[in-house]
């Protein structure tokens, strides 16, 4: 769900009644300065969700990091909305009102400069990675670069934690000659390799398989 609210109050008026007290009751903890920070933060994830926090899972903070990734937002602003959600999801847990913490699996984002730098693989990687003998690898591969999955989306499909899926990705990096893939990285690299058909936008591999001339125009060859 795309986050359209700005403002502290809109924010807060769009979310669920239950989510109202549990922010309500959770901001009397914090000190001012810290209710400051928090705040927008943990607002605009009940906003995402759309429900009770209470019902939050893991992959669906996954798919908020894929999401804020996509907004272009860094890793390290990430990182404080992660912090926040968890101290509050912690708070809930201490009250009785969740049996579990359901993000204490996902770790912080790395911040560094030179792991947020998004590379593209060359043709020759992309073959490569085809080939993984791993086959656990391949899916993964799969799920990225041919059925454009996100990194939500991924996770869920093939029932691993993010955590998880970061360990393989970068597997799959080592096996290709990028030791430092990320997910990011094929998604950047479907991108360049595919295109949308414009008859009936199907988005293929740029592949002679895949494609024909077809009065005068380049076209898939279901079309």
């Amino acid at each position: 769900m795309a986050i359209a609210k700005n403002s502290v109050g809109d924010l807060y008026n769009s979310i669920t009644d239950n989510n109202r007290k549990y922010w309500d009751d959770f901001k009397a903890t914090l000190t001012e300065s810290t209710m400051k920070i928090y705040q927008s933060d943990i607002l605009n994830y009940m906003v995402y969700i759309h429900k009770d926090i209470t019902e939050t899972i893991a992959v669906e903070f996954e798919k908020y990091i894929e999401f804020n990734l996509q907004q272009g937002i860094n890793a390290k602003s990430i990182n404080r909305k992660l912090s926040a959600v968890k101290s509050l999801i912690k708070f809930l847990v201490k009250q009785e009102k969740m049996n579990f913490n359901p993000l204490a699996s996902i770790v912080k984002l790395d911040d560094t400069a030179e792991v947020n730098k998004i590379i593209t693989l060359t043709w020759e990687q992309i073959q490569k990675a085809k080939t993984i003998p791993d086959q656990f690898k391949k899916n993964i591969f799969n799920c990225f670069y041919l059925k454009g999955l996100g990194h939500g989306e991924t996770a869920e499909e093939l029932g691993v934690s993010l955590k998880v899926l970061h360990y393989h990705t970068k597997g799959i990096g080592e096996f290709i000659g990028a030791p430092e893939l990320k997910y990011q990285d094929i998604i950047e690299t479907r991108n360049k390799y595919f295109s949308k058909c414009p008859e009936c936008g199907k988005i293929l591999e740029t592949i002679e398989n895949n494609w024909q001339f077809k009065d005068s125009r380049l076209l898939c060859k279901e079309c």
